[in-house]
C-alpha cells in the first residue's frame, strides 16, 4: 500500500480536505499581516476595524488563539 493513496482519499473528500487547509493557511497569513501592521504602527482598515472589532479586541479574541495553537519549530 506505500505510495498509493486509498481511493477514498483521492476523491472528492481529499480534494475538499486540500481546498479547507488552503483556507486556513490563507486565513493564518492574513491574521499574521494584520498583527504585523498593528505592530508596526499602523492603523487597521475601517473593514478590518468593523470585522474584528479594533485592534484591543482582535489581539485579545483572534490573535491571542491562533498564537496558543502555533506550532513550535
Amino acid at each position: 500500500m506505500r505510495g498509493k493513496v486509498p481511493v477514498e482519499v483521492a476523491g472528492s473528500n481529499f480534494r475538499r480536505f486540500i481546498y479547507r487547509l488552503f483556507q486556513l493557511a490563507d486565513l493564518v497569513c492574513t491574521l499574521n499581516m494584520i498583527s504585523l501592521k498593528l505592530d508596526s504602527g499602523m492603523k487597521m482598515s475601517r473593514s478590518e476595524t468593523k470585522f474584528f472589532g479594533g485592534p484591543k479586541a482582535f489581539k485579545h479574541n483572534i490573535l491571542r488563539r491562533i498564537k496558543a495553537k502555533e506550532i513550535q519549530s
